[in-house]
């Protein structure tokens, strides 16, 4: 699905047999180099400093993406008291796990760096590996074998025979629609996270928006005492949108606040604690009559709670919760928000 994304975002990706994302990586870099680019690499694989020179930069992630070390030439010899040339070197010698790279027992970065600094490279140390003095002079020598791998496979390919060159990469413009699918599927629905993706769309400024699904203009009121009777006997008849809040602990439940809606406009708001005799029999009435269409978010909770007032829900026409449901199961969250965002592009106002 990553890979889906990224083709509806127009961004070429390359996988070639029998060679790994590094030395894809090297070879864009060293072309793209000596075509006259300045090149930044995002890589938290430090193997990547061997590309490091004066127009290849490295931004290494130090506090997950949130903070990004430049690595220059300048910042390598800082830090490891080696250029980037030598790094291969450096690496061989220090093991990886990460990479099933072993390391010898006994050395660590520093002794490491200051052998290559003292013999000059990798193959001067193995050509005068008698040379090397005490107990971790022994260990390189009985891991020698297994030091020349780690320093064949530390060096990058920059070479790799690709169907694009750096110049052929320029950014286009999204497929705006198959983006908005993917990210669906994915279940990113976060609306600051989508338009932040879609806003760094090199074809953003000529693209159209996507309209939100039409809407309707709520004409709301708040039913005071006497009110409700007339108001479900007015608007009760066709289908009603209902809401609540309400709470539900160790068996027992309050229904503290009911906002009704249909799709004429029409739209109201209770509390029904407050509620007259009269009005009381009417909600409850209107409540019980299978005739009555009501459409709900989540209506079990709501069967749930409803019968501690003595009223029992029929006529449940709708439940979007379950809709959502039936529709695609595996999804992370059936909350209205969430699926207002996904199938009418419009973000609720918090409460």
């Amino acid at each position: 699905l990553i890979g889906e994304l990224l083709d509806a975002m127009h961004a070429d990706r390359f996988a070639v047999d029998g060679f790994e994302a590094d030395d894809v990586i090297a070879t864009l870099a060293t072309q793209a180099e000596a075509a006259g680019f300045e090149v930044l690499i995002v890589t938290g694989d430090r193997d990547s400093f061997q590309l490091i020179t004066e127009n290849v930069t490295v931004l290494y992630p130090t506090k997950g993406v949130s903070e990004l070390t430049r690595f220059t030439p300048e910042k390598v010899v800082e830090k490891y008291g080696l250029t980037p040339q030598q790094y291969p070197d450096f690496a061989a010698l220090r093991g990886d796990p990460s990479d099933n790279l072993p390391g010898i027992p006994g050395v660590g970065e520093k002794t490491a760096a200051k052998w290559i600094n003292q013999f000059g490279s990798f193959a001067e140390l193995v050509e005068r590996a008698d040379e090397v003095k005490g107990k971790a002079g022994q260990n390189f020598r009985d891991h020698l074998d297994a030091v020349k791998m780690n320093r064949v496979l530390t060096e990058m390919v920059r070479d790799v025979e690709l169907p694009k060159s750096p110049a052929e990469l320029e950014r286009a413009p999204y497929d705006r629609t198959a983006v908005t699918g993917v990210l669906d599927i994915l279940e990113i629905r976060n609306p600051s996270l989508r338009e932040r993706l879609l806003a760094v769309d090199p074809g953003a400024a000529e693209a159209e928006p996507p309209a939100p699904a039409a809407g309707i203009e709520l004409d709301g009121v708040v039913l005071g005492s006497g009110e409700v009777a007339p108001w479900l006997e007015a608007h009760g008849a066709q289908p009603l949108g209902v809401m609540t809040v309400d709470t539900w602990s160790l068996g027992a439940g309050t229904v503290t606040e009911v906002a009704l809606a249909a799709a004429d406009g029409a739209a109201a708001w209770l509390d029904p604690t407050q509620l007259e005799e009269a009005d009381e029999r009417a909600f409850a009435a209107w409540v019980s009559d299978p005739e009555r269409p009501k459409v709900l978010h989540n209506a079990k909770n709501v069967m749930r709670v409803f019968p501690e007032h003595g009223w029992q829900l029929e006529g449940v026409a709708m439940d979007t919760a379950l809709a959502a449901y039936l529709v695609k199961p595996g999804r992370r969250s059936f909350a209205l928000d969430a699926l207002a965002v996904e199938y009418l592009g419009r973000e609720l106002a918090p409460a």
